[in-house]
């Protein structure tokens, strides 16, 4: 009976350490499996895809999904999230990445590649706000006063015209209507040129900027919109490091979005943009040579080249007519994606 337990017990100990064993080498083979490789896009417009045919975010013509496709089949990178909105400025970026929840971070924690496009809505967003706060704020009374004074001279026009040609074939005009209808002309356009100079008036503020003379309200608010990149960028990126400590960071310089060949006095204002835009890229160079991540230069291949844009004007081309001279299109896309998927492999052969 002793010689039984005995011989139970070692079959009991010899099954413990067989489980152990398989449990050891199946459990040691998972944790050997590597982790989800994800390439995560973050950004503006430009990465979203805004301005290509069919846009939707994570379409399939942006130069993110482009790229994934090219990093995918070299075996680089097994999932893609693009997590760009059009109209992100450095602010917008910032908080969202400070806002997401923790299934949301857990994302790049298996991140192997992450590409970072922001800054030109720094510039692009004060721009457009201060020329709405022009329109507002000083065109305004000139712009309404305008409009009355050519309402009230079309009227004077059309009721001289209904005197001379309506009520005249019934016997009803007088030689006085005559010339109360020929006065009523010359005080209607006189009305309808004031009221024309009073909207032209209402508006110089709103036209100088494209012919390169900034307002100090608005030259304050472009710098601030620099200082404040700068600071903000380098949040970004630290955030990026910390939450992603094993992918490659790509960042893609600005470039300039109005090329000055779209109207002939946008020049001053392109010159500008190229000032700010610097500035910017600038910040993006050198703060790359302190953190490691790589850049893109961008700025060098797209500034100012309207065949890489979503313009169109022909009505007899593809795509529908558009005037869109930021976004890139098809082709602007593909070389964004080329020169990511270039800096990638040549830096890390």
């Amino acid at each position: 009976m002793t010689r039984f337990r005995q011989l139970i017990s070692l079959v009991c100990m010899l099954c413990i350490l067989f489980s152990s064993i398989l449990m050891t080498s199946c459990f040691g083979h998972i944790s050997a499996l590597p982790h989800s490789r994800t390439f995560i896009a973050l950004g503006d417009s430009v990465p979203s895809g805004f301005g290509l045919t069919g846009y939707r975010y994570d379409s399939g013509g942006s130069y993110p999904s482009l790229l994934f496709e090219k990093l995918y089949r070299e075996g680089y990178v097994d999932e893609f999230i693009n997590m760009a909105v059009s109209g992100f400025t450095t602010t917008m970026l910032l908080e969202h990445l400070n806002s997401l929840d923790a299934e949301a971070r857990s994302q790049f924690r298996n991140a192997e590649y992450v590409t970072l496009n922001i800054g030109g809505n720094n510039i692009l967003t004060p721009f457009i706000e201060y020329l709405l706060q022009l329109r507002l704020v000083y065109g305004a009374d000139n712009f309404v006063d305008g409009a009355a004074d050519v309402l009230e001279g079309m009227g004077a026009i059309f009721s001289w015209l209904w005197g001379t040609f309506v009520e005249d074939n019934h016997g009803n005009n007088t030689d006085i209507d005559v010339v109360e209808g020929l006065g009523d002309i010359i005080f209607g356009l006189r009305d309808m040129f004031f009221g024309a100079g009073n909207m032209i008036l209402g508006t110089p503020e709103a036209v100088a900027p494209f012919a390169g003379l900034f307002s100090p309200e608005l030259a304050v608010m472009l710098l601030d919109g620099v200082d404040l990149f700068y600071h903000e960028f380098v949040e970004i990126i630290a955030w990026i490091e910390a939450a992603a400590p094993s992918a490659t960071i790509i960042v893609n310089t600005v470039f300039n979005p109005i090329p000055p060949q779209v109207l002939f006095f946008s020049l001053s204002l392109s010159r500008w943009a190229s000032i700010l835009i610097g500035a910017i890229n600038d910040v993006i160079i050198v703060e790359s040579e302190e953190r490691g991540y790589y850049v893109v230069n961008v700025y060098e291949y797209m500034s100012n080249r309207l065949d890489l844009m979503a313009f169109n004007l022909n009505p007899f081309g593809d795509g529908d007519i558009s005037f869109d001279i930021i976004h890139p299109n098809a082709q602007g896309h593909a070389l964004i994606a080329q020169m990511n998927f270039d800096e990638y492999t040549q830096r890390r052969d």
